[in-house]
């Protein structure tokens, strides 16, 4: 609701008092609403481009995260506004109400942030021939700080290899999966560098023949991606980041680095080989 469509109601009702009340009203809700956006930029900016930059945005929860954070900010606290503001009261009383809507909002928001803060992926494992996201709780629960992560990847998100090496790594992964249900991608002594197991996920790589003929707007943009970076599919190790919202194929150039990303709307199972 605009604030000239507020004032455009109250003009056609022929209550002076009523279209000043209105007009006030207007006032402070577009004050605030001014004030809540430039907030949520700067919050949008820190989701897009560091807790979910690139493809884990969409598949892995940072467009969900931005819409608990545009109700929060853009819609409840202006909404408050609209209706307890009031210019009729005393400064006292605008300062109280101004006061329980900022608590109010900022509750809200705070509780937003938080949510959205602790599901970002802070890396993406593979095993099984997928990469899976690991967020915070997963290392907690294992009493893992979150940055020894750094040992592993110079990447944010990481981007590392699930693999036992021997018996006492398998038998760690079996507790684990038994006392806290942590699925083995997120085990943290699994954990090793990408570059020095390309070879392992070079072996577990898609069929990218199969699934075009599955997706038709994968082929296409695959298509477009090859005569863009004029090169072949054989150039690359085509692999799957299943995430929380959606599957995203990968594009790995021979160093493990990301040369593209591909949406899908295929399940895991149709990706993966039999």
């Amino acid at each position: 609701m605009s604030e000239q469509v507020l004032a455009d109601m109250a003009a056609k009702s022929g209550n002076r008092p009523l279209k000043i009340l209105v007009q006030s009203k207007a006032k402070a809700w577009s004050i605030h609403l001014a004030i809540s956006a430039v907030i949520f930029v700067a919050l949008l900016a820190l989701i897009v481009l560091v807790w979910y930059p690139s493809f884990y945005f969409h598949a892995d929860g940072g467009w969900q995260g931005v819409r608990i954070i545009a109700v929060v900010d853009l819609v409840l606290g202006p909404f408050l506004t609209l209706v307890i503001f009031n210019p009729r009261k005393s400064l006292k009383e605008k300062i109280i109400d101004f006061t329980l809507i900022g608590l109010v909002q900022a509750a809200a928001l705070t509780w937003g942030v938080y949510n959205v803060y602790t599901q970002r992926p802070l890396a993406m494992v593979h095993t099984n021939g997928v990469f899976n996201s690991v967020i915070p709780r997963h290392l907690h629960t294992q009493e893992i700080e979150l940055d020894a992560l750094d040992s592993l990847s110079r990447k944010r998100p990481a981007v590392l290899v699930a693999k036992a090496t021997n018996i006492e790594d398998e038998t760690k992964s079996m507790l684990l999966e038994l006392n806290h249900e942590l699925p083995r991608y997120t085990h943290f002594h699994l954990f090793h560098p990408l570059d020095s197991n390309l070879a392992r996920i070079r072996e577990q790589q898609l069929d990218m023949a199969t699934i075009a003929s599955l997706d038709k707007t994968l082929a296409l943009d695959l298509d477009v991606f090859l005569r863009r970076t004029a090169s072949q599919a054989g150039d690359y190790i085509f692999t799957v980041f299943t995430g929380r919202y959606q599957n995203v194929i990968l594009a790995l150039d021979n160093n493990g680095e990301l040369a593209g990303h591909f949406e899908t709307s295929l399940k895991a199972a149709e990706l993966l080989p039999p």
